[in-house]
């Protein structure tokens, strides 16, 4: 089985369906970490909660442990109400898809959507050119590629937004008649559409809009946001320590990363203790301007634009009218080793491209077949048949090609299949004969051919989509070679054994010429190379020089199998940086540091009152304790001290490589 193959059946596991859990259980017990926090390169739903500013640098001491063990976003929920699937050769794209909507998958959207009163006629599409096509190293551009098919894609290939039924006037916009959109599950709002600039272009407002109680925190970005306190026309924000007044309608930024504009307040003179205020909170940096061909940074601030993964692809009609508001891909990948961190590479079996924001994800998800015949041709400079049937029957001492398959008898001559054929040559006194065809079956070996001929040939009795392929041999030459071709539907590969001297085109060496699959030198490839069908020669160019061919044919033609779903839900590059005083119930793992006195969340898992200080805590003076308890569906892990030095020094034990942790708790 072939190592493209095999990864069918790891598909069962890196792809995560809907009703599954992206964690599989693991007993509360230190000697499994980093699971269940980090599973399989991600984060798996965790929160790392501190309750007091004098252990966030123990936190970050175990964040920057759990972030050095994620290696992608890799284990997905996916949406299983869908019919987005396309099957394809491995000489084929996947334009086939056609525009992927709501009637192939649920989720997406397609109806009239409302501006200024006026309904417009939309829908929500993912769409694939036939730039994205499957490749093999049959190719010479994607030698590397060797036995694994590979979905390359060239730039723009890959489409997702909306396309407007209805184009959408730009006088019908503003920016209090807003055009509202859920673009790749966030809510944003189309304010205005540029009628006159180029490139196409419009104005969101992407801001996420908060409600807050005065007193309440809300984590964005892995930054706390707290309303301190509202006035009748500005707030105090708290972020991360950082505190300042905002009046309404301005707008502040908090560090180098995140603003905040207060939109609305609800003060209540009688108890301001109950007032609240609307925020909105963006990412410094990410522009609010969508124009065709530049930096999609919705999601992400990139610190060269150059570099995102994504541009806007924006249209707008001649009318000034917008007709397309979507992303496209920036980069083509078709080198499994990109030049540039942040290019893409090609995917394989049970690979995905996921569109940002974890939305959706096209996935490779399997190849249909799993069975395959190995086949091997060496030479021999003196070898002696005998026929089984009639031992009077035999060649003596000649030169024999011998083409052989380990795995049954799938070489048909006639009405009769073999495990081996073998072509023998015979000189009688310096005249030239000819070759003559042997097989051999579990009884012996056969003469087939009861002459010496000057061309014959049988067939590989394997592929059921292609039952004659035919091995055919012609002497091209009285006394020195002969030619060999295998042909099947889709390729035909030649090559010549020079039997005078015993070998393949050249002596001992590796040549260009040794053989030629569709009219293409391959001789000298380092890698397999895998033709069109699923078939492949093993690494041309070793093996020549070892005067042999190696080659195997799948049992039926293979074609893949693409489908395009929703993620309900995924596994995280990064945990939410949070405090004791949030709301921590969706999270399936905490990291808790910090002991009972400070951290409420801890107490909790401790089963102790909060705050538990001194020897009510628990923890012994000047200790630490590192602990997992499961309580209810969820998992934590407790670094918790007498005070801060203790938690830091059992963090730096968490982060340890050397350390050894073992049992549900250890004291340190």
């Amino acid at each position: 089985m072939k190592n493209f193959i095999r990864k069918v059946a790891a598909v069962s596991a890196g792809v995560v369906m809907l009703g599954t859990t992206l964690g599989a259980a693991v007993a509360a017990d230190l000697s499994n970490l980093p699971e269940p926090i980090v599973t399989n390169g991600a984060y798996i739903s965790t929160a790392m909660v501190v309750g007091s500013n004098d252990d966030i640098g123990a936190r970050t001491t175990l964040k920057t442990y759990f972030d050095g063990l994620v290696t992608s976003s890799s284990d997905y929920t996916y949406s299983t109400d869908y019919d987005a699937e396309d099957d394809v050769e491995l000489d084929s794209n996947i334009a086939g898809f056609g525009a992927v909507d709501e009637d192939l998958l649920t989720g997406l959207f397609e109806g009239e959507i409302e501006v200024n009163d006026t309904d417009y006629t939309s829908r929500e599409v993912f769409n694939f050119t036939s730039g994205a096509s499957i490749n093999t190293s049959w190719q010479s551009t994607y030698d590397d590629f060797g036995t694994d098919p590979y979905l390359a894609y060239a730039a723009g290939s890959l489409f997702y937004g909306y396309l407007f039924t209805d184009n959408v006037p730009n006088e019908m916009v503003s920016s209090t008649k807003e055009l509202p959109l859920t673009f790749l599950g966030k809510d944003i709002e189309i304010v205005s559409i540029d009628s006159d600039g180029s490139p196409d272009s419009v104005t969101m407002d992407i801001a996420t809009e908060i409600s807050l109680d005065s007193g309440a925190t809300y984590s964005y970005k892995g930054h706390t946001v707290t309303l301190v306190r509202v006035y009748s026309t500005s707030v105090s924000v708290d972020v991360d320590g950082e505190e300042q007044i905002i009046s309404t309608a301005s707008e502040k930024d908090f560090g180098d990363d995140i603003s905040v504009e207060l939109d609305s307040v609800g003060y209540s003179s009688d108890d301001p203790a109950l007032s609240s205020a609307v925020l909105k909170l963006t990412e410094q940096g990410v522009s609010s301007t969508a124009a065709d061909g530049d930096a999609f940074e919705v999601f992400t601030d990139y610190d060269t634009n150059s570099h995102s993964p994504w541009v806007w692809d924006v249209e707008i009609d001649g009318s000034g009218n917008l007709a397309r508001f979507g992303i496209v891909n920036r980069f083509g990948a078709d080198d499994i080793t990109p030049s540039q961190s942040y290019k893409p590479a090609p995917i394989t079996v049970d690979g995905t491209v996921v569109f940002p924001n974890d939305y959706a994800a096209l996935v490779w998800d399997s190849v249909d077949t799993e069975n395959y015949a190995d086949f091997e041709i060496t030479l021999s400079a003196s070898t002696t048949l005998n026929d089984v049937d009639d031992t009077s029957i035999q060649v003596t001492s000649v030169p024999v090609m011998t083409i052989d398959s380990p795995d049954g008898d799938y070489f048909k001559s006639g009405s009769s299949n073999y495990e081996t054929m073998y072509l023998a040559f015979n000189n009688t006194n310096g005249a030239y004969v000819g070759t003559q065809l042997w097989g051999e079956d579990s009884e012996g070996t056969h003469r087939l051919d009861t002459s010496f001929l000057t061309s014959d040939s049988f067939t590989i009795d394997y592929n059921t989509n292609d039952d004659d392929i035919a091995i055919t041999y012609a002497n091209v030459s009285e006394n020195t070679s002969v030619n060999l071709t295998i042909t099947a539907n889709d390729w035909v590969a030649r090559t010549l054994w020079t039997y005078a001297n015993n070998y393949f085109v050249t002596d001992g060496e590796a040549d260009a010429t040794d053989i030629t699959i569709n009219n293409t030198l391959l001789g000298t490839r380092e890698y397999p190379v895998l033709l069109y069908d699923g078939a492949y020669f093993d690494t041309p160019k070793s093996n020549f020089q070892s005067d042999r061919i190696k080659f195997s044919i799948p049992s039926q033609d293979l074609k893949s199998t693409f489908k395009v779903y929703l993620i309900e839900s995924a596994g995280k590059t990064e945990a939410d940086l949070m405090t004791s005083t949030e709301d921590v119930t969706g999270y399936d793992n905490l990291v808790l540091v910090g002991g009972p006195c400070v951290n409420s969340v801890t107490a909790d898992f401790m089963d102790t009152t909060f705050p538990a200080c001194g020897t009510a805590s628990g923890i012994a003076q000047d200790k630490a304790v590192i602990q997992m308890i499961t309580q209810g569906e969820q998992t934590a892990l407790v670094v918790a001290g007498w005070e801060k030095a203790d938690t830091q020094r059992a963090a730096t034990k968490v982060a340890d490589p050397e350390s050894v942790l073992t049992g549900a708790s250890m004291i340190v």
